[in-house]
């Protein structure tokens, strides 16, 4: 990897990081969001083939069983200080995990460090869990009645956690140089985590059709290199929202989130691609 940090951070359309501040601009106004979304997601990583250095891409949930649809929570809280600046922090988890009793496609892999084999018709348990956190300022350049924009600049953190158990065997080499395997203990959990903070600059809109309907809508991309981290995310979602009463919003979205990430911290020589899309509900409270 590069010694130096490069990053790239791109909004192309618009970003809801700040969605608290539904309409014109109003001052000191704080904004809780909770709500859930259905996700359809599809995850991969890069091993090895037996006894060989050629990538074999391993998918988590057609191979290891991974549930391929989960409901998953997210909150938000943002805080408008006037007319023009905002701070916003959410969250969104998406933790899975799953069991094949018959690997039919065995694979290598490392993991800290070390080589590892699964062969076929072993049981593999598998977890993956991911942490979103995101921490935005937002700069309306322009306020109007029906038209909000702004720059925002923040950090997003991404915080993953995977785990392997079952019928899986360390490499080694004999005396001779020959590949050879020794069985782990069957309790014993491989188990790795890292955390990527990834700067995030962009822009975000809102527009007020009238009648407290609100619409919103955004599509982001960044990328970054560190020493032992390399990833790129793809972020776009389009929301229509509708103002019950001054203090109360519901609204539905569709989001799509794409993430590769490659060599990091525990993880290191396991590359892990995702993504999921799928529709969303949501309330905010205004006090």
């Amino acid at each position: 990897m590069s010694k130096a940090v490069s990053a790239v951070v791109c909004a192309v359309l618009l970003s809801v990081v700040c969605s608290g501040a539904y309409g014109k601009p109003r001052g000191d106004q704080w904004t809780l969001g909770i709500g859930a979304f259905w996700a359809e997601l599809d995850s991969e990583l890069d091993a090895r083939f037996v006894g060989s250095n050629k990538i074999r891409h391993v998918d988590l949930e057609d191979d290891l069983n991974l549930k391929e649809s989960t409901v998953s929570p997210f909150i938000e809280v943002s805080y408008r200080l006037d007319e023009r600046h905002a701070f916003s922090l959410n969250y969104i988890n998406l933790n899975r995990s799953g069991t094949n009793s018959g690997i039919t496609k065995p694979f290598d892999f490392t993991f800290d460090g070390v080589d590892y084999t699964v062969t076929a018709d072993a049981t593999l348990r598998t977890k993956l869990d991911i942490d979103i956190f995101q921490l935005v300022y937002g700069y309306t350049f322009y306020p109007s009645d029906n038209t909000m924009l702004a720059l925002t600049a923040g950090m997003h953190v991404m915080r993953f956690g995977l785990a392997f158990s079952g019928d899986i065997a360390l490499i080694n080499e004999d005396e001779s140089g020959d590949r050879v395997t020794i069985p782990i203990a069957e309790n014993e959990v491989l188990d790795g985590k890292a955390t990527a903070p990834l700067p995030d600059f962009g822009l975000f809109a809102t527009y007020d059709f009238g009648d407290g309907w609100i619409a919103l809508a955004n599509t982001q991309y960044f990328a970054i290199s560190l020493d032992d981290f390399s990833g790129s995310l793809i972020d776009a979602r389009l929301e229509f929202s509708k103002q019950i009463t001054d203090r109360l919003a519901v609204g539905v979205a569709y989001q799509y989130y794409n993430a590769n990430v490659d060599s990091f911290g525990l993880l290191a020589d396991l590359s892990v691609n995702f993504n999921y899309y799928g529709p969303e509900l949501s309330m905010r409270y205004f006090f």
